[in-house]
């Protein structure tokens, strides 16, 4: 997209994105305004517990579906906006009536515009843009928004799993640390030649076998960083900046490489090199929507607000490295503490017996 091109939805975004939320804040004061209405009894009309209990749960998702709603600039929503406002006249009619059926195909009628409205947000369903252009070139860019928020929760997930992963490492670690540390001991009371070999080449194992579990653990544990620079930097640029444009959001999609991810979970050292080439591109995506909103600012004769550096970012990366280590720390202190507990409580009670 040339420059020209963006600062045309640039400009035209801005005004939709005030609008339509506007519009949609008005919805969810009228919808929440009938819901406080029916909880308190305030209408005239007589229904069944049932009926009341079902219009409730609708008109609850429906302002639900319309508060979780978020618009990027390229939606319209006056249309369905005048149909919604239409249903919660005609609901507010047969609150005073005495209809079951009537009352209820009211509220489905306000959730399903609720519905719709959501749909247009999430780029799902067409909306009311007259210029052809600008609307097929938001639509495809709510959809590559969509998938980039899919990815990253996916993402999210995968973070999850090697923190789990991370914690296995260790467990398997201090069992192998104990039975090194049995055999050392049986070791030293030894006198057998043959039995001191076999004690010895069994310690050498273990040995080797615990720094292969914790060169495992420490990529895992700095795959967990990366991991979560990559997220921290990505989501809030997905989330905040609606003007991101469909080459942003194109290069966004393919740096998160989800699938290759999960193919190699139970191989550390490779999800650290797929780790590490995310990370990279992603630093790169960030300096260049910078310098893209800083032409943008200079167009339209704004001043441009100042940008994090490098360095800056490097350094609160390695600061939030070095809290996590110390969370970590922490834990594994706690986890000690309460293994000493137990054991006090063991040794007291046996000696009671």
């Amino acid at each position: 997209m040339n420059l020209k091109r963006y600062l045309m939805l640039f400009k035209g975004k801005k005004n939709l994105l005030t609008e339509n939320e506007k519009m949609k804040n008005q919805l969810v004061k009228d919808i929440n305004t009938l819901i406080f209405t029916i909880e308190t009894k305030k209408y005239l009309g007589t229904f069944t517990d049932k009926t009341i209990d079902e219009v409730l749960k609708l008109l609850k998702e429906a302002s639900s579906n319309l508060d979780s709603a978020i618009f990027t600039g390229n939606e319209d929503i006056k249309n369905v906006f005048d149909n919604s406002l239409k249903a919660i006249k005609e609901f507010k009619v047969q609150l005073n009536s005495d209809s079951d059926n009537t009352l209820l195909v009211k509220a489905k009628e306000i959730i399903d515009s609720s519905s719709k409205i959501k749909m247009i947000a999430e780029g799902q369903l067409a909306d009311d843009i007259d210029d052809v252009d600008i609307k097929k070139e938001g639509h495809s860019i709510a959809k590559k928004r969509a998938s980039v928020n899919s990815k990253l929760k996916e993402l999210y997930e995968i973070k999850n799993d090697l923190l789990m992963f991370d914690k296995s490492l260790e467990k398997q670690i201090k069992l192998h640390e104990v039975e090194k540390e049995e055999l050392e001991e049986k070791m030293i009371s030894e006198e057998n030649e043959r039995i001191l070999n076999e004690l010895d080449r069994k310690i050498t194992s273990l040995e080797s076998i615990i720094e292969s579990l914790n060169v495992n653990r420490s990529n895992y544990s700095a795959s967990f960083d990366l991991l979560h620079n990559i997220y921290s930097r990505i989501k809030p640029l997905v989330e905040n900046d609606s003007t991101l444009s469909s080459d942003i959001l194109d290069t966004a999609n393919a740096l998160l490489k989800i699938n290759a991810l999960k193919e190699v979970l139970n191989k550390p050292d490779k999800v650290l090199v797929i780790l590490r080439n995310m990370n990279e591109d992603s630093q790169k995506i960030v300096s260049n929507v910078q310098k893209i909103d800083g032409k943008i600012y200079e167009s339209i004769g704004v001043k441009q607000t100042t940008t994090t550096n490098d360095s800056a970012l490097r350094r609160k990366e390695e600061l939030l490295r070095k809290k996590r280590e110390k969370e970590l720390v922490k834990e594994n202190l706690t986890e000690l503490k309460s293994n000493d507990v137990a054991d006090v409580v063991d040794e007291t009670v046996e000696g009671e017996n």
